[in-house]
């Protein structure tokens, strides 16, 4: 063996463990490093020929590969809001403008910035190198088109007009002996202050609303009794001085001469018809004239919205382009019209006594009320109009093994109406509440060869008798929520009430969901949706390059990229408040440091022996 062989493979060894020894090194600098990954080196030995007689002769040790342990680390909560980390499988996409490329990585310390390139009114979710987080924007821009892109959060939550007022109060049933004064609207004077005077009315409620501008304002609602028994009259109204609505088609508005006309901030009068058990019956409604002069009569009666039954009125604070409309909810809903079939099915052959269906009962368990059991093969065939008025003519086959709720998916879907199942009957809700053609003309029966039931007496007709149509309930009446104004016997007061607008707000927090949902929290108490953080992953991570910032790029050896939201298929999902710590095992990275120290000097060693052998050599005279 070449004495030079014996330097030389000391000097691999120290070469070797000089590499191994920056390996660890950098492990243990970044022991704090967020989702750091630990790196592991691998050595081979060199071999540079072989012998027959002496057999293989080594050269020495170097570096196979410096490879990263993928592993995640242990996850620490942090108290700022733009901090994430990934609880399983997944990077965060990172668009670098400064090399024109998409890069990847774990590491979730992010901010909310405005850089020279980010839209007016929004922040940028941005690395602190400034890399851009990519997702897909939802809230935060005017036309979400679904693309992965920048994530925008916006600064500002823009205001909202009120365009829905919801009250639930309590008129008091008071004996009808009581003195009733004039009509609210004929005692109102938008001229003077306070327009009302306290003794004119029985009760009030104010509710802030918002106009489209973001100014607030209030919406005070009296209430009064009638001459007529449990019938109450109300008033929708703000100052007189803040109405600037039109008038009419030239551009006039309230609110145009020296003072404010009598009618002025009147925005709606009506009237609430009670039963004698309290509950509302009917609601109507009529426009005041800026003169206050009004008879309320049928014919120039205020119609209410054919879909929810709800009554509207105008507003404008700002003077300027069209009034702004809003309705008001006493707390009813307009009944959607139905259609129920005249015939029951039941649970077993007993008859009109037995239980009924449900919508999870099997078809081989069903009864017509003769008793008669539904037969595999047999056929529905159902005829009639949707709500708008189309044709539809669904044939349904019993088919045993299916529920009794496959009928109902598919009657929903050819009449496009709600089905379900109510004592055995079917029952059939138009999806629209108010005016509606839903309707089903007649029901057939045929068993699976084709007879009617004059042909095969035993044959089920559990929803009623051949060729019979539905009862209808038309959706003309009102439905009582469960938080309702009512007249019942007990002091006046306000039950609930609420509306939808809200003024101008800035951000003051985000927060994250599991999917990577980004909600933004605004100053005006509003949360909204703003961006969904998109995840990467690859099939060979050891592929990946290592770039700076913690992160990495794609390679033709990782695979090819995959972009999907968190929670979805292998993805893991976003923390919120969270951070990925290193998954470097420092106590680990100390005994292989000491145990690399020992191989230097062992290899430092041999090279000292080789030396001193060849001093001996060349001293041999």
């Amino acid at each position: 063996m070449a004495l030079h062989n014996i330097m030389y493979n000391g000097m691999s060894g120290l070469n070797s463990m000089s590499g191994n020894m920056a390996v660890l090194g950098d492990n243990i600098a970044n022991v704090n490093t967020v989702s750091y990954k630990a790196a592991q080196t691998t050595f081979q030995s060199v071999l540079t020929s072989s012998q027959a007689r002496f057999g293989e002769i080594g050269n020495g040790s170097q570096i196979a590969a410096i490879s990263k342990n993928f592993l995640p680390g242990q996850f620490e909560a942090t108290s700022k809001s733009t901090d994430m980390a990934i609880a399983g499988q997944g990077f965060f996409m990172l668009r670098d403008p400064r090399e024109g490329e998409t890069l990847y990585g774990r590491d979730g310390q992010f901010n909310l910035e405005i850089l020279s390139g980010t839209p007016a009114g929004s922040y940028n979710l941005v690395t602190p190198d400034g890399r851009y987080v990519q997702g897909i924007n939802l809230g935060s821009v005017a036309n979400p088109n679904g693309n992965i892109e920048d994530i925008l959060i916006r600064r500002q939550s823009l205001p909202q007009a009120t365009a829905n007022v919801n009250l639930a109060v309590n008129l008091e049933n008071a004996p009808a002996s009581e003195a009733v004064n004039p009509p609210l609207y004929a005692a109102w004077d938008g001229a003077v202050v306070p327009p009302l005077a306290a003794d004119q009315y029985a009760y009030r409620t104010t509710i802030q609303a918002f106009d489209d501008q973001g100014q607030n304002f209030d919406l005070v609602v009296y209430f009064d009794r009638t001459a007529s028994a449990n019938e109450w009259e109300f008033m929708v109204t703000h100052d007189p001085a803040l109405d600037r609505r039109l008038i009419d088609d030239n551009g006039t508005r309230y609110n145009d001469g020296d003072s404010p006309e009598r009618g002025a901030g009147i925005l709606l009068y009506g009237r609430l018809l009670f039963n004698r058990n309290g509950e509302m019956l009917d609601i109507q409604a009529w426009n005041v004239p800026p003169t206050s002069e009004l008879v309320p009569e049928q014919d120039n009666q205020l119609a209410a919205d054919p879909q929810s039954g709800l009554y509207s009125f105008a507003y404008n604070l700002s003077g300027t382009g069209a009034n702004l409309n809003a309705t008001i909810d006493f707390g009813t809903t307009l009944a959607a019209r139905q259609a129920t079939s005249p015939g029951g099915a039941r649970a077993d052959a007993t008859g009109v006594e037995g239980p009924a269906i449900s919508a999870m009962t099997l078809w081989e368990s069903v009864y017509d009320r003769h008793g008669n059991r539904i037969q595999e093969g047999d056929q529905f065939t159902f005829s009639g109009l949707t709500g708008a008025g189309q044709e539809v003519e669904l044939i349904y086959k019993v088919e045993y093994g299916q529920r009794v709720e496959d009928l109902l998916l598919r009657l929903e879907n050819a009449f496009n109406c709600t089905a379900l199942v109510r004592n055995g009957q079917l029952e059939l809700h138009d999806l629209n509440p108010g005016e509606s053609q839903l309707t089903v003309t007649g029901i057939t029966y045929r068993d699976a060869a084709g007879n009617s039931p004059a042909e095969n007496p035993d044959l089920a007709r559990p929803f009623g008798e051949d060729g019979v149509a539905f009862l209808v309930e038309e959706g003309d009446g009102f439905e009582l929520n469960p938080i309702r104004t009512t007249n019942y016997a007990v002091a006046s007061a306000t039950i609930a009430q609420g509306q939808d607008g809200f003024g101008a707000g800035v951000l003051q927090n985000i927060s994250v969901k599991a999917d990577g949902t980004i909600v933004a929290y605004y100053s005006n108490n509003q949360q909204f949706e703003q961006a969904r953080v998109m995840l990467a992953d690859f099939a060979n991570y050891r592929g990946l390059d290592l770039a700076s910032g913690n992160a990495y790029r794609a390679t033709a050896e990782a695979g090819a990229v995959v972009v999907g939201a968190a929670g979805s298929g292998s993805f893991g999902k976003v923390m919120g408040n969270s951070l990925e710590t290193s998954n470097v095992d420092l106590g680990r990275q100390f005994v292989d440091l000491m145990m690399t120290q020992r191989i230097f000097q062992a290899n430092s060693k041999s090279i000292t022996t080789a030396d001193e052998i060849f001093d001996t050599l060349m001293r041999i005279k």
